[in-house]
C-alpha cells in the first residue's frame, strides 16, 4: 500500500534534540540529515513531528534521499535544502528528493484545506505514480498555498500531471506559485498535463524571474491499448474554473514556456466542460525588455503553443509566442467543444475595451525597441515534419478571437488564420508570412461580421491562393491596408460586406475605386527589412477619421501630420499612425548597407561612419568612372506636402596628390508630379552643390528645394555624384553619409524614432 493510500501518522512522540523538545504547537525548526547532529535521518520523520500550530520550518542537508513520498497533511511549514550540513546558518546548495526506489507514488503529497508549504532548494525528481494517478513531482489535493522557490521538478511521470498535480478542493481558492529559481523539466504525464496540471477552485500564479517549464511531455496514449487517449497539455494544463495568471519572462532570453509536447496545447492547454465562463487564464510580462515567451512547443494535433476548449477565458499583453509547431493552430487553436458557452481569446484587449493589463501582479508594458506583441516563426506540419494546410491561428465553431496590437510575421502553412466564428483583428500587421492558401479565411457560421479587420497592414506575404482573403460569410474591412501585387484582395462566395478607408494594389473585389477604397502603393519606410510603418508621403498618411485606439507602436491615431495635405481626415491606414515628417530620405545613414538606393558598380558599403548609430557606416565611391562626372547613387524621395525643403549630407573625398582630391556633390532634381509613377517626369528645378574636395568630412551648404507647386506623386530625385580630377585616368574615390531631406526651418528630423 502506497503512502498516498495510508492514514496520515500522527508524531505523539517527545523528541528531544539540542536540548529542546520538537513536539509544540508554537513554530519549530527541524533539521534533516545523516549528521550526528541532525535531529531526523529523513523528511517524513521531520514532519510527523510537526503539529498543526506554528510555521514551521524543516532544513534538509545537502544529500541524495530516495525513496521518497513526503506526505504533509494541513500544515504550515518550509522545506528549504541545501544546508551543508545540520549545524549550517544559511544554505548553500540543494538537496534532491528521489522517488527511485520506492512504491509508485508522488515524491511530496500535500492534502488538507489549510496548508501552506513552501518547497525551497530542493531537486525533486523521478517520482514515479501508477499511469492513472497524479502528481508525479508533487501533488496537492485539498486547500491553501503551494509556494515552490529555487528549485527543480524534473524527470517525474503520473497519468496526470507529470510534474505537479494541483487540485484545489477547498471552498476558498488554492494557491500555486511558481516563484524565482524554479524548473519545471522533462516530466512526462501519460496522459494530459505533462509539467503542471491545475484543477478545480485553484489558481497558478507565475510571476517571478528565472522560472523555467520545458521539456515536458502529455503524453495522451492509453498503456493499456496503445490508443490516443487525451494529451492536452504539454507544459501547462489549465481545468476549470481553475485560474492562471503567467507573466514571468522566464529564464535568460528564451522565455517561460519552451519546447514541450502534447498532442493539443504543445505549451498550454485550457479545458472546461462547464457551461458558463469560470476560469481565465491571463498572459502579460513583468520585465519591460523581456516579454511572455511561449516558445518551440509542438502539439501533434492541435494547438502548438496554446489550446483552449470550452469555454475558457484568454487574455494576453505583451507577449511573445513563436517557434510552435502543429498540424492545425499552430500558435493557437480555439474550439467550442461540447459545452453551450464559446473558447474566447482576446490580445491586447480586442473590442472588450474593459480589459487591463494585471498592474496589481507586476504587470508592466513591454519597451518600444523590444520584439513583443508577436506571433511568429509558428509551422503548420506533422510530426514527421511534413508541411500541412493548418493556420497559425484556428478559431473552430463559436469561437471568438480578438487580437489587437499584436505582429504575425514569418509563420508558415495553409492560412495565418482561419475562422469558423468570430474573429477581430485590431491595429495587427499581417507581414512576410508564407501560406499555401489564402492568408486569411473566414468559414460562415451565420454570425454577423464575422472576420473585423480595423486599422491594420497585411503585406510582404507569399499567398499560394488566388486572393488575400476568402469569406465564406460577413466581413467588415476598414482603415487598412491591403498590399499585396499579384493577388486580389478578397473573395467571397456568401455574405455581406462593409469596407471603407482602404488602401489596396487591388480594389474591385472590395468595391473600389471609390473616394474611400484606393488603389496605391502605401510607400512602407523599408519592406525589405520588416519596417511596415508609412512614409510621410504615403497616401495611408492623413486619410480617414481616426479610431481603433492606441497603433501598433502605442502611439495615438489621429495625428495631423504637418506638411501633408488631409485625405479624409487626421487618422492613417493600417497599423502604424505616423508622427513625425522625417525620414524622407530612406536609409539616408547608409545602416549597414546600400538598400533603397540605386547604385552603380562604383558604389559600396563602408564600415567607416559619420552620421547615424556605430556600425551604421556610410557610402563609398571606388573605381575607374565612365565619364568625369558620374552620379553613383540616386533615390527618388516623395515628397507628403506643398511648402520648402532642405536637402543636406555629408562628404569626403580622398586626396590623390597634395593638391586635392577628387570633387563629392550632391544633386537634386524637383518633380511637381510623377505620371508614369517612376520617377522619370521631366523636373521643374534641379540644383547641385559640391560637398568637398578634402578628406575631412564636411557637410553641405543646405540647399532649398522649391516644392510649393505640388500634388501627390511630386518627388525629389537626390543624386550623389563624384567628379574625378586626375589628369591620367577616372580612377574616383570619396564617400557620403547622413543624407536628409526635410520641412525648411524643422527640427523634427533629429528626433524622429525612425530609422529610415
Amino acid at each position: 500500500m502506497s503512502v498516498k493510500d495510508r492514514l496520515p501518522r500522527i508524531a505523539a512522540a517527545m523528541v528531544l534534540a539540542a536540548g529542546f523538545v520538537t513536539h509544540r504547537t508554537d513554530a519549530a525548526t527541524l533539521t534533516v540529515g545523516n549528521d550526528t547532529n541532525c535531529q531526523y535521518g529523513n523528511v517524513q520523520s521531520a514532519v510527523d513531528a510537526l503539529t498543526a500550530g506554528g510555521t514551521h520550518e524543516i532544513r534538509i542537508k545537502s544529500n541524495l534521499y530516495e525513496g521518497q513520498a513526503v506526505r504533509i497533511d494541513n500544515r504550515s511549514v518550509r522545506l528549504v535544502g541545501g544546508y551543508a550540513n545540520c549545524s549550517a546558518a544559511a544554505p548553500t546548495g540543494v538537496s534532491t528528493l528521489s522517488g527511485v526506489g520506492g512504491g509508485h507514488d508522488s515524491v511530496v503529497t500535500i492534502t488538507g484545506n489549510s496548508n501552506d508549504v513552501i518547497l525551497e532548494n530542493l531537486s525533486i525528481i523521478k517520482g514515479d505514480e501508477v499511469s492513472d494517478g497524479v502528481g508525479g513531482g508533487v501533488d496537492f489535493r485539498g486547500g491553501g498555498t503551494l509556494r515552490v522557490r529555487a528549485s527543480s521538478i524534473s524527470n517525474n511521470y503520473a497519468g496526470y500531471g507529470g510534474g505537479i498535480s494541483f487540485t484545489g478542493t477547498a471552498a476558498t481558492r488554492a494557491q500555486l506559485r511558481l516563484e524565482a529559481g524554479t524548473l519545471i523539466l522533462n516530466n512526462v504525464a501519460q496522459y494530459s498535463g505533462g509539467g503542471i496540471r491545475v484543477e478545480g477552485n485553484a489558481r497558478l500564479q507565475i510571476t517571478d524571474d528565472n522560472v523555467l517549464i520545458s521539456g515536458n511531455e502529455a503524453k495522451g496514449v492509453n498503456p493499456a491499448t496503445n490508443t490516443p487517449t487525451y494529451g492536452y497539455g504539454g507544459g501547462i494544463l489549465v481545468l476549470m474554473p481553475a485560474d492562471a495568471d503567467i507573466g514571468s519572462p522566464g529564464l535568460g532570453n528564451g522565455g517561460l514556456i519552451t519546447e514541450n509536447t502534447a498532442r493539443y496545447g504543445g505549451g498550454i492547454a485550457m479545458s472546461s466542460e462547464l457551461d458558463v465562463f469560470s476560469g481565465v487564464v491571463r498572459l502579460f510580462t513583468t520585465d519591460a525588455s523581456r516579454p511572455l515567451r511561449i516558445r518551440g512547443n509542438r502539439a501533434t494535433n492541435t494547438g502548438g503553443g496554446l489550446y483552449l476548449r470550452g469555454p475558457n477565458l484568454l487574455r494576453g499583453f505583451d507577449f511573445r509566442i513563436d517557434g510552435n509547431r502543429a498540424q492545425e493552430g499552430s500558435a493557437i487553436y480555439a474550439d467550442t467543444a461540447d459545452t453551450p458557452g464559446v473558447a474566447n481569446v482576446a490580445l491586447n484587449g480586442g473590442l472588450e475595451r474593459n480589459i487591463t493589463r494585471p498592474t496589481d501582479l507586476g504587470a508592466v508594458p513591454c519597451s518600444a525597441a523590444v520584439a513583443c506583441n508577436l506571433i511568429d516563426g509558428n509551422i503548420a506540419e506533422t510530426v514527421a515534419g511534413q508541411a500541412t494546410t493548418g493556420a497559425a491561428v484556428l478559431t473552430q465553431t463559436q469561437g471568438i478571437v480578438e487580437i489587437n496590437r499584436t505582429t504575425f510575421s514569418k509563420n508558415r502553412g495553409g492560412q495565418v488564420a482561419r475562422n469558423f466564428g468570430f474573429t477581430v483583428l485590431l491595429n495587427a500587421l499581417i507581414a512576410d508570412n508564407v501560406v499555401t492558401g489564402y492568408l486569411l479565411r473566414q468559414e460562415s457560421n451565420g454570425a454577423t461580421w464575422d472576420l473585423h479587420v480595423e486599422n491594420s497592414t497585411i503585406a510582404g506575404n507569399s499567398i499560394g491562393a488566388a486572393h488575400v482573403i476568402s469569406a465564406s460569410g460577413d466581413i467588415v474591412l476598414s482603415r487598412s491596408i491591403s498590399w499585396q501585387p499579384g493577388r486580389n484582395t478578397l473573395i467571397q462566395p456568401d455574405g455581406s460586406k462593409r469596407v471603407g478607408n482602404v488602401l489596396a494594389n487591388e480594389t474591385i473585389s472590395i468595391g473600389g475605386p471609390t473616394g474611400t477604397i484606393v488603389n496605391g502603393d502605401p510607400l512602407f519606410v523599408d519592406a525589405a527589412r520588416g519596417d511596415y510603418r508609412p512614409h510621410a508621403a504615403s497616401p495611408a498618411v492623413d486619410f480617414a477619421s481616426s479610431g481603433g485606439g492606441p497603433d501598433l507602436a502605442g502611439n495615438t491615431r489621429g495625428f495631423d501630420l504637418p506638411i501633408r495635405p488631409n485625405w479624409q481626415g487626421t487618422g492613417d491606414l493600417g497599423a502604424y499612425e505616423r508622427v513625425d515628417v522625417a525620414p524622407l530620405v530612406r536609409n539616408g545613414q547608409f545602416d549597414g548597407d546600400l538598400r533603397l538606393w540605386s547604385t552603380d558598380a562604383h558604389a559600396t558599403w563602408d564600415a567607416i561612419n559619420h552620421v547615424g548609430p556605430g556600425g551604421s557606416g556610410s557610402l563609398r565611391i571606388g573605381g575607374t568612372l565612365a565619364t568625369d562626372e558620374q552620379a553613383v547613387a540616386t533615390q527618388c524621395v516623395r515628397v507628403p506636402g506643398p511648402g520648402l525643403y532642405r536637402l543636406e549630407g555629408w562628404g569626403r573625398s580622398v586626396p590623390f596628390s597634395v593638391f586635392a582630391g577628387d570633387r563629392v556633390s550632391i544633386g537634386w532634381s524637383y518633380a511637381a508630379s510623377d505620371g508614369a509613377g517612376d520617377c522619370s517626369s521631366v523636373p521643374i528645378a534641379f540644383g547641385e552643390r559640391l560637398v568637398t574636395t578634402t578628406e575631412n568630412w564636411t557637410a553641405v551648404e543646405p540647399m532649398l528645394i522649391d516644392a510649393t507647386s505640388w500634388t501627390r506623386s511630386a518627388y525629389v530625385l537626390i543624386r550623389l555624384i563624384v567628379q574625378n580630377r586626375t589628369l591620367a585616368s577616372r580612377s574616383a574615390r570619396g564617400y557620403f553619409d547622413g543624407i536628409t531631406l526635410a520641412p525648411a526651418g524643422d527640427d523634427t528630423i533629429f528626433r524622429n524614432g525612425f530609422d529610415g
